[in-house]
């Protein structure tokens, strides 16, 4: 009966590489959305459409 816990162990080991993919995808996305802000905010700045805040 050794070959079903080695099906559960292979599975066991897919399973941590499809969550290992899915983390690591899901940091690629974060930065990507990190980087559209951050140049959206870069582009509207140069552009001069933002208005300061009064001085106190």
């Amino acid at each position: 009966m050794d070959w079903g816990w080695e099906i559960i162990g292979e599975a066991g080991r897919a399973n941590a590489r499809q969550a290992d993919l899915t983390y690591h995808q899901s940091l690629r996305h974060a930065k990507r959305l990190v980087d559209c802000i951050f140049s959206f905010f870069c582009e509207f700045h140069k552009s001069g459409q933002y208005v300061h805040a009064p001085e106190v």
